[in-house]
């Protein structure tokens, strides 16, 4: 496995940038921050480590400043088809954190395994980012995958959550972060949850 990941330019935005870890190219996982939450916070961070030290080849999305819902969204879209592409004959898993979620509907679409992370669920979070499309797409999910989100999350919603096949996570009392306000111990907790969860869906997709 390569010590020092490289990096291949996402174009035509100048902001992004998609950092390889390679591992087992026979599997393949794309990891999709959000807006404001880079892939070295806990919820993402933890996850990566997880499936790299399982041998996972990783290609994550780093962004120089923080982009908006279109630039971010098509850029995510172009990382997830080029990764199928380069690979049509690996398995593939997406994992994305709220921006990142927003190829639900792409990944439905195409069959393409998932860990979305505080999916915008309600129909006032959606409307307001532009992802109108992302709470009827998690119904037809078909591809294993798994939900999660904190129940202090305005974006989440359980019961949008339970209308597909996926696999549910809920931390009690998180926010949009998935940390606990106030309480370090279920913030730390929750990581570890989260981490299961995503190491738990590979594992089946691999099975």
């Amino acid at each position: 496995m390569a010590e020092h990941p490289v990096e291949r330019p996402v174009e035509p935005f100048a902001g992004p940038r998609v950092e390889v870890y390679d591992g087992d190219l026979s599997r393949v996982a794309v990891v999709l921050p959000g807006t404001g939450y880079s892939a070295e916070r806990p919820a993402l961070a933890f996850p990566s480590l997880a499936l790299r030290e399982a041998g996972w080849s990783l290609r994550t999305v780093v962004w120089g400043s923080r982009p908006d819902a279109a630039t971010g969204r098509a850029a995510y879209e172009r990382v997830v088809r080029e990764a199928l592409a380069d690979r049509p004959d690996a398995r593939h898993l997406v994992v994305g954190k709220s921006l990142g979620t927003f190829v639900l509907p792409l990944c439905a679409a195409l069959g393409v395994p998932g860990a979305w992370l505080t999916p915008p669920l309600t129909a006032v979070a959606a409307a307001a980012l532009g992802a109108d499309d992302v709470p009827g797409a998690v119904a037809r999910l078909a591809a294993p995958a798994v939900l999660v989100g904190g129940t202090a999350d305005p974006f989440w919603d359980r019961d949008v959550a339970a209308r597909g096949g996926a696999d549910v996570v809920e931390v009690p009392g998180a926010v949009h972060t998935l940390e606990v306000p106030g309480d370090w111990r279920a913030s730390l907790a929750a990581a570890g949850a989260v981490t299961a969860a995503v190491l738990a869906l590979a594992e089946r997709i691999t099975a």
